[in-house]
């Protein structure tokens, strides 16, 4: 959607010639998957995925160290960084059980999806708005995780869940149970989103696709951590709804449009791109986003006079970020 100089409304489709207006209009970026309170320990590195957010990782450690006003600050300063960069909802996953849930000073025009990790003896105390986030399959007993997932369908709650991003675990998992951490988890459990896939295979996929379960992609996040590049084109080829996510905000800065320009970069198209940033992320949540549907926190961007129409979509994929954004409009449809 493009605005002239009077303001008149413009489809880009209808377009030949070089744009002239200058001026773009699209939903807000949405961040599938963040954990943004550990900002603060931005520029760490060094150290393995295990080390950085095991469960007795540096990022637990850190988390454990912080009073409530300061992980209110950790998170409010993350939420300042994404708004800065066009991504206008995430998907947060919360770490502390219930008691993590309480701090979150966000602005309420903002999509924020809280995902929280719950004590298994206190998810009657779940609050209406947050969903559940799993670390992996090992996280809890298979009684308890088939126990937290059924709770939470029982609410309507969406349920992510980290899987197959550590080898080791996914491994020790083919020892335990004769099959990888994702089979076990689509055969036991009833999720909604799986994140990472790095280890993931094709057969693994299809699977995925029968049982109508979305993914979401943290690739600058799998670099950062030496866990493995997900299988992007055996991803992207399927049926599945695709999201992507930033991950910890102690890796790196919350900018969606530094992930689009990774996954550029294994052929995949502008417009796939761009989806799964804005539309299929935020429907992966259960939120209804984009123009068409009158519900989206939306950006204006600043576009150069040599971008041609027939090139926007690849110029918005891998050139645009947050130098170009004009003007943040907050529920300006709702």
């Amino acid at each position: 959607m493009l605005l002239d100089h009077n303001n008149e409304v413009i489809e880009i489709e209808e377009l030949s010639q070089n744009i002239e207006t200058n001026t773009l209009i699209m939903p807000g970026l949405f961040n599938s998957h963040v954990h943004a309170a550990d900002i603060g320990l931005r520029g760490i590195d060094g150290y393995g995925l295990k080390e950085l957010v095991g469960p007795n990782g540096i990022k637990h450690r850190y988390l454990d160290t912080l009073t409530a006003d300061q992980l209110n600050n950790s998170i409010l300063k993350a939420y300042n960084e994404a708004k800065e960069y066009g991504t206008l909802g995430w998907s947060d996953f919360r770490e502390g059980g219930i008691s993590g849930l309480k701090p979150y000073p966000v602005n309420g025009s903002y999509s924020h999806i809280p995902f929280a990790r719950p004590e298994i003896d206190k998810l009657e105390l779940l609050p209406k708005f947050a969903n559940i986030g799993i670390r992996d399959v090992a996280a809890h007993t298979e009684y308890e995780m088939k126990q937290l997932t059924e709770f939470s369908k029982k609410l309507d709650r969406k349920v992510f869940i980290h899987i197959s991003e550590d080898i080791n675990l996914r491994d020790e998992w083919r020892s335990k149970f004769g099959c990888s951490d994702l089979i076990w988890a689509l055969d036991n459990l009833k999720a909604d989103a799986y994140i990472h896939l790095s280890h993931a295979d094709e057969d693994e996929i299809e699977l995925m696709e029968s049982h109508e379960v979305g993914g979401i992609i943290c690739l600058r996040s799998n670099i950062f951590t030496k866990s493995g590049v997900p299988p992007l084109k055996s991803l992207i080829e399927s049926n599945l709804t695709l999201g992507i996510g930033t991950d910890n905000a102690m890796f790196s800065e919350l900018s969606i449009w530094e992930e689009m320009k990774a996954l550029s970069r294994h052929d995949i198209k502008s417009n796939k791109l761009l989806k799964m940033a804005t539309i299929d992320g935020a429907t992966l949540c259960g939120i209804l986003w984009g123009l068409d549907k009158g519900l989206s926190n939306l950006i204006q961007l600043n576009i150069p006079k040599y971008v041609e129409n027939a090139n926007l979509k690849d110029w918005l994929a891998t050139e645009c970020d947050q130098r170009n954004i004009e003007q943040i409009i907050m529920n300006q449809y709702q």
